[in-house]
């Protein structure tokens, strides 16, 4: 909750930055993770009795692979195909929220984009014109690629660690295949 309330108090009359970008990559992606993937590997492996060092390796793999969903779904939300992603596409830019695609590009901007950006990300705009506008901002900041890339370093990670726990015999093989399929569906998604 304290990361919730942190980004709403952020947009709060009208405040136009959260703290940093590594505050918004943090709030956004890992808590996110946290609450999915993470808590999901780690419930799995005290179910399953395993010991505390491997427990803290399938953390971090579902760590790596929370991050990697939850960018590509905030990137799905901007530039995604709008049927699949029904009434919520680029709801994101309605509501202001400050995903890591926005602060990359906040930051990234030139001061009249910057400003525009800002402007439709607190004015809760709806018209199909000024949230491609938003669009089209984010992009040219950087920030569309840099979450892509993030994504896709993320997914990476994964596969590299679910190999690594693979060859120590701390999961199977076949968890290890999982694992990485999953990754790569994260960042392959269309919806």
């Amino acid at each position: 909750m304290l990361f919730g309330q942190t980004d709403q108090l952020h947009r709060k009359d009208g405040c136009s930055l959260p703290v940093s970008i590594e505050c918004t990559s943090w709030q956004r992606a890992s808590v996110s993770a946290s609450l999915t993937l993470e808590a999901a590997c780690v419930i799995g492996a005290i179910a399953g009795g395993a010991r505390e060092d491997v427990a803290r390796e399938l953390y971090a793999i579902g760590i790596e692979a929370g991050v990697a969903f939850q960018l590509q779904d905030d990137l799905l939300n901007l530039v995604g195909d709008a049927d699949a992603q029904g009434k919520d596409f680029r709801s994101d830019i309605t509501e202001g929220k400050r995903t890591l695609a926005v602060v990359h590009a906040l930051e990234n901007l030139g001061t009249a984009e910057r400003d525009e950006l800002v402007s439709l990300l607190t004015a809760g705009v709806t018209a199909p014109d000024d949230l491609a506008r938003a669009v089209e901002l984010i992009a040219a900041g950087g920030g569309i690629e840099h979450c892509r890339s993030l994504a896709e370093k993320g997914a990476e990670v994964t596969k590299r660690l679910a190999a690594e726990a693979a060859e120590k015999g701390h999961i199977t093989f076949e968890a290890r295949d999982l694992l990485c399929s999953m990754a790569d569906f994260f960042v392959e998604r269309a919806a």
